[in-house]
């Protein structure tokens, strides 16, 4: 049939996105350096959507071409109905970004994005493990190893037919298969007789008009219900074990338990952990990917949306592709600055306008608070010479070691303009060593970020001396006063030591006072009690010789 105008609608907005896409792109790969940077999983999977895209349009022209073969027509337009429906699905996952903008959905929006990574690492374990168990499966089914208990007999109904475009029973667009299909289909109860019988007939192989079970179909995998695709339904359930024998249900219970069990659970697991680390971290990847779509629409897209760009965007890749024609044809022939400017190589229509640029280097040596390693001062001037179509300036190794342009020998290498977006582009690359997220050079070049990097680290480098100082002098004031408080308290202990001492001498000094006074007492007074008794001896033998005389009166006492 004719061309509908919902189809043309269709074919312009996709177009329009897919130029939209294609010029995003460019820009990309021109200001990154190489090539991994921008051949990205993501971008794979977009080319593979755009190539489906123009096969689609081509097969749909193709299609109305071939107005007399109508079964061949018919099968193109199949074709493109599928490819079609499989388009539409990226077509509405490219609104995701704009509804995230909405922050409870773009925090879901992010931890969907994050287990498709979980979802891609996990399919190669699944894979791996299904593919070990389909190959079991078809040599045994090879070898007979199945025991059908639901044989088809008079009065139970037929197995459903293939659905189209891969029924056995004819093409699809022919009269007779379509007959077929009715004619099976018609037969009581065919849809509703789909239970675990049909799985035991799949695992045999296809059935084919005549209801014959054959083998020569195990590997085609275009056969929903060939052996090939029976672990993949056995996951979800649909298998009877009744028409297995023991060794084949041992081999599906094995796989069922591996699969929905083992490595489901595991799914899972990488899911909640996935989940709790993007939620722990919500808000700052709200806003960075905020930001992110902010600083695209601003810089990379145009300011008309899709589909109403084309036109511009068209323009803008024919004069890239034809800069880049007469460059390869006639490399002396100049080029326009509007070009380099349209196409965001803003260095280089300075260059040319202004006849001079300057960038700052990437010196590795830096300052030592310095966390990107910049170096403040060093800066080299290119000087674009108009009629030469060259640019002067420093050596590449000027610039890789931070080296003062006006210490540099070799001070003024000449190189062309293409060399200074390979330089601009060695630049960006260094500077994205030192940057956190990832792909983010991918939207913008290091000439239009390189000052406000260079005014944040340095503002970095200030409060880290800063805090340093503070740091050191609050280290320095409280050592000060540590050093003070010990000498008080030494200070202190030593007058109260000395005290102590001075005490106990006192009191050993009032007792040795006291004992020597004893002592001299003592003396005295056993002195005087000696002699005493040494002279009583004396007196009494003369006492004896002589006659008593009257007794004299006593004398008193010495005092002690």
């Amino acid at each position: 049939k004719d061309i509908a105008t919902s189809e043309v609608v269709w074919i312009v907005v996709e177009s329009g996105i897919w130029i939209d896409h294609a010029h995003h792109r460019t820009i990309n790969s021109i200001r990154n350096s190489s090539i991994h940077k921008w051949i990205t999983r993501k971008a794979l999977l977009d080319l593979a959507f755009d190539l489906m895209l123009v096969v689609a349009v081509v097969l749909r022209l193709y299609q109305l071409q071939m107005q007399d073969d109508e079964e061949n027509a018919a099968h193109l337009y199949e074709a493109y109905q599928v490819l079609v429906a499989i388009k539409a699905i990226p077509a509405v996952i490219q609104t995701l970004p704009f509804f995230a903008e909405y922050r409870p959905f773009g925090v879901l929006v992010i931890m969907v994005k994050e287990m498709v990574n979980d979802v891609i690492a996990f399919s190669m374990i699944f894979l791996l493990t299904t593919l070990a168990f389909t190959l079991s499966l078809v040599g045994l089914q090879l070898a007979s190893q199945f025991s059908f208990v639901g044989e088809e007999t008079e009065g139970d109904p037929a197995p459903p037919p293939f659905p189209p475009p891969f029924s056995p029973l004819g093409p699809t667009g022919s009269s007779t298969g379509r007959q077929l299909d009715s004619a099976s289909i018609s037969v009581g109860g065919a849809i509703s007789g789909i239970d675990g019988r049909w799985m035991g007939r799949a695992l045999r192989g296809a059935v084919r008009g005549s209801g014959e079970l054959s083998d020569d179909n195990a590997f085609d995998i275009t056969k929903w219900n060939g052996a090939t695709w029976v672990p993949m339904w056995a996951v979800f359930g649909n298998f009877n074990p009744q028409e297995y024998n023991w060794l084949v249900s041992v081999l599906v219970w094995i796989y069922i338990f591996t699969s929905s069990i083992v490595l489901v659970n595991l799914l899972v697991a990488m899911f909640t952990d996935t989940y709790a680390r993007v939620k722990e971290h919500s808000a700052r990847e709200y806003l960075y990917h905020k930001c992110k779509h902010i600083f695209r629409l601003r810089h990379i897209s145009t300011t008309t949306p899709p589909v109403l760009n084309a036109p511009l965007l068209l323009w803008r890749m024919g004069s890239f592709t034809l800069v880049k024609l007469r460059r390869c044809l006639r490399p002396s022939t100049p080029e326009s600055p509007q070009t380099a400017a349209s196409l965001g190589d803003s260095s280089l229509a300075a260059a040319e306008a202004e006849q001079s640029v300057s960038l700052p280097t990437v010196s590795p040596r830096g300052a030592p608070l310095s966390p990107a390693g910049f170096d403040e001062q060093a800066s080299c001037t290119f000087t674009f010479n108009a009629e030469s179509r060259h640019v002067d300036g420093p050596s590449m190794l000027s610039m890789l070691t931070g080296r003062d342009c006006a210490e540099e020998e070799d001070n003024h290498m000449t190189f062309d303009a293409s060399r200074l977006q390979k330089l601009q582009s060695l630049a960006a690359s260094l500077a994205a060593k030192y940057l956190t997220k990832e792909e983010k050079l991918e939207e913008t070049t290091y000439a239009s970020i390189s000052q406000s990097i260079r005014g944040h680290l340095l503002a970095a480098d200030k409060q880290r001396a800063d805090i340093i100082s503070n740091i050191s002098g609050e280290i320095a004031e409280t050592e000060e006063r540590l050093k003070h408080q010990i000498r008080s308290d030494i200070r202190a202990d030593h007058d109260r030591l000395m005290h102590d001492v001075d005490s106990k001498l006192a009191n050993i000094d009032a007792r040795f006072g006291r004992m020597e006074k004893m002592l001299v007492a003592a003396l005295i007074t056993g002195t005087a009690a000696g002699a005493l008794d040494d002279k009583a001896p004396t007196d009494a033998s003369a006492a004896s010789a002589a006659p008593a005389a009257p007794a004299a009166p006593a004398a008193p006492a010495a005092p002690a």
